[in-house]
């Protein structure tokens, strides 16, 4: 199995001050960061945004961080995202995403190559202090 990834592009769209005075304010930068994880030849899409997921799950207070999308990225970086590596231990789980995945690549048809995935996809994840101007 061959793992790749692209560089990151990356659209800066501003800044806000957001959220409340509960939880106090702070800045909320508006990027898009965007690139693909090639396994083997397939290519999957992964968007990544602020503002993806709410802070104390208060409307008023997105979150700063970049989180993948779930509208713009690929299923299967998706399923990898919700992962914790105390899934793996979960054997009927496994065999689940492991049938799943294989049906778009093929060589990820065992738990190690499906951990390797994981920790690709997270070794390589942005973060936003990366993409600010």
């Amino acid at each position: 199995m061959k793992l790749q990834k692209t560089d990151f592009g990356s659209s800066y769209h501003g800044e806000s001050k957001v959220g409340n005075h509960l939880h106090g304010l702070y800045t909320l930068h508006n990027v898009d960061v965007f690139n693909k994880i090639i396994v083997d030849d397939v290519e999957l899409e992964a968007f990544y945004q602020t503002g993806g997921k709410y802070l104390y799950n208060d409307f008023d207070c997105p979150d700063p961080d970049l989180s993948l999308s779930l509208s713009e990225s690929s299923e299967i970086l998706l399923v990898l995202d919700d992962l914790y590596e105390s899934d793996f231990e979960n054997q009927e789980l496994m065999q689940e995403i492991i049938e799943d995945i294989r049906d778009y690549i093929p060589s990820v048809d065992d738990v190690y190559k499906l951990k390797k995935l994981y920790y690709f996809y997270n070794d390589n994840r942005p973060t936003i202090d990366d993409f600010l101007p």
